[in-house]
């Protein structure tokens, strides 16, 4: 299998072809493959934002709740590869909370096996653990996680999260980073952006 490295030359001529099929062309269908990747790993979420979807009580009434499986997950990777996806970049979040989903570790694992060695996705933080981010596969691969935070518990709280959940991301967030591994958890393979 051929991948493609994540040189910034390439990615500046990928985002000139871009601009170029969409301002331009107007391309309906384009000429080819996605750069990145983007797989919801659940539509479901633990806070309700005051900005999100999520937070409208019909949500769920127009989306079903869903969470992948590994196995479909696997499935779709292999797919993407088999019709010519190159890219080793892959994201996690769109719609819901991925750590919602339990088997996380697991989708990661059928990505890794499909060539993917970059994983990155936002969080509220609120499952994020040092036990949860040691199930994930660690030799060769990078994670970016971007915690949805504030330092305004009042804040956070109204529009975010629900009471005490400021402090239960704060404390993951400072557990993760004091972890007796921290230096393997943050410094090597995860980094909190």
């Amino acid at each position: 299998m051929t991948i493609v490295s994540d040189h910034p030359l390439r990615k500046l001529s990928s985002a000139a072809r871009i601009f170029y099929h969409l301002k331009f062309r107007r391309s309906v269908l384009l000429p080819y493959l996605p750069s990145e990747v983007s797989m919801e790993l659940t539509n479901r979420c633990n806070f309700k934002c005051a900005f999100c979807p999520q937070s409208d009580p019909e949500h769920f009434n127009r989306v079903p709740a869903t969470a992948i499986t590994p196995p479909r997950a696997g499935i779709l990777l292999r797919k993407l590869r088999a019709g010519g996806l190159k890219t080793r970049i892959i994201h996690w979040t769109l719609d819901g909370e991925p750590f919602m989903n339990k088997r996380f570790h697991e989708v990661v694992a059928a990505a890794v096996v499909n060539g993917f060695n970059t994983h990155h996705f936002a969080t509220n933080g609120f499952f994020v653990t040092p036990e949860r981010l040691r199930q994930f596969p660690k030799e060769g691969q990078r994670y970016y996680l971007t915690p949805d935070f504030c330092s305004d518990e009042r804040y956070f709280e109204q529009h975010r999260g629900m009471p005490g959940s400021w402090r239960v991301v704060l404390d993951n967030i400072r557990a993760v980073l004091a972890a007796p591994d921290s230096r393997e958890l943050n410094a090597s393979e995860f980094r909190l952006l």
